[in-house]
């Protein structure tokens, strides 16, 4: 029950504090300025995507199947964030040569301060919480960030001109809580060779190559507000991340719940048929409460900047939350702890790939359409749920007709 409390605190933080960061930023700076930063930060965490393997689920497997072992489990802490770092000083130079490329002055500052998810990317310890279940770290830490993050917003931004300041109280906010796991954890104590992280690399990058190869295709997620930031204006852009940030904070409680249960050793089909209806009514309840809330949540988070085309947006996009129980049970608990991360990931590279055909689609016959835009990522959420869903009952009939 305590490991369960401090989950929910740290991911209470996560639903909080954003209440009061948004408002104070687009309210502030304006949609365009916003949308400009959100845009940069999309760029950013695309590349934080593809630097992260999405092998967070697949480390936490390894720390929790080290048991005992503290040389195993050092190994699995460290591998992912050497891997990481390697792979942010190989891309790291094309991002910053296309800022100085495109922007100057303060435009170019925030465009570089807005790196901030990269290195929120490589050094984080998500892993080494899910695996051990150490959910009390991760409450601290975010204590820490969301506490650093609120102050420096308050503080700092008080008009247009201040814009460039959001994406530096977000950067110095990501190195609070990585200073805290450094400490806490003592990676650095490890003795490992460089010799044995390559060889272990390898064999990451073995089950990861799929997962990366998927989720740099996960276009929907990752580079949707890059998408509309060079289809439309940034206005636009602002206007599907205020209503994306709403949907996230909403996957909230579905998440937490998936993370805290992924570290248990519970197995079977009823326990996965409890966890499925759990998920299931606390999505129908997320919808039913944005339907029936969620413009009051859109004037608060926009206030003067409020514009019609957000509440539109936000309908269609809260039908993701439907989509969530499925890959949480299926997909990410299922799948990578019962079967393989390396099969998860194929499944995540053919629904993406062919998610990629319809936004061909859209970009050459409709480009002009931002609505029918949000309804491909919304289809993509459900194409790739239903893969997992299909794979699973079909391995399942094939072991029963085995038996």
């Amino acid at each position: 029950m305590k490991r369960f409390i401090s989950l929910f605190l740290a991911r209470f933080n996560q639903f909080a504090v954003p209440l009061i960061v948004y408002p104070l930023c687009v309210s502030n700076v304006g949609l365009n300025n916003f949308g400009f930063i959100a845009f940069c930060t999309g760029m950013s965490a695309l590349l934080a995507k593809f630097i992260s393997f999405n092998m967070d689920t697949f480390s936490a497997r390894m720390i929790k199947d080290s048991g005992e072992d503290r040389a195993l489990a050092d190994l699995a802490i460290i591998t992912p964030i050497f891997m990481k770092l390697l792979l942010s000083i190989c891309t790291l130079p094309f991002y910053i040569a296309y800022c100085c490329y495109q922007y100057s002055g303060y435009e170019l500052i925030a465009a570089l301060l807005c790196l901030y998810p990269v290195i929120s990317t490589c050094f984080s310890f998500n892993h080494y919480v899910l695996g051990f279940g150490e959910f009390h770290l991760l409450f601290k830490a975010s204590l820490l960030e969301k506490g650093v993050l609120l102050i420096l917003v308050v503080s700092l931004i008080h008009s247009a001109d201040d814009f460039w300041l959001i994406p530096f109280s977000y950067l110095i906010s990501v190195c609070t809580p990585i200073i805290y796991y450094i400490v806490k954890i003592k990676p650095y104590k490890a003795n490992l060779k460089l010799r044995t992280l390559f060889a272990n690399s390898k064999k990451y990058f073995s089950v990861g190559k799929w997962l990366l190869v998927g989720k740099c295709l996960q276009l929907h997620m990752n580079g949707a507000k890059v998408i509309l930031g060079f289809v439309f204006d940034y206005k636009w852009v602002a206007v599907y991340d205020v209503c994306e940030k709403i949907v996230n904070v909403s996957k909230v409680p579905l998440t937490m719940v998936g993370e805290f249960l992924f570290s248990r050793k519970d197995s079977g089909r009823s326990f996965y048929l409890r966890f499925f209806y759990v998920e299931i009514l606390m999505a129908l309840l997320l919808i039913l409460l944005l339907a029936l809330f969620g413009e009051y949540l859109l004037l608060y988070f926009a206030k003067e900047h409020f514009e019609s085309d957000m509440h539109q947006t936000l309908n269609a996009l809260s039908f993701i939350l439907l989509a969530i129980p499925l890959l949480i049970v299926f997909g990410s608990n299922y799948i990578v702890k019962e079967m393989s991360a390396d099969i998860y990931g194929k499944l995540l590279f053919v629904s993406n790939l062919i998610s990629l055909q319809f936004l061909l689609m859209w970009y050459y016959f409709a480009s002009n359409d931002f609505y029918l835009f949000v309804y491909w990522v919304v289809f993509c959420e459900y194409l790739l749920a239903c893969f997992c869903v299909c794979f699973v009952l079909y391995k399942k009939r094939r072991v029963y007709c085995e038996k």
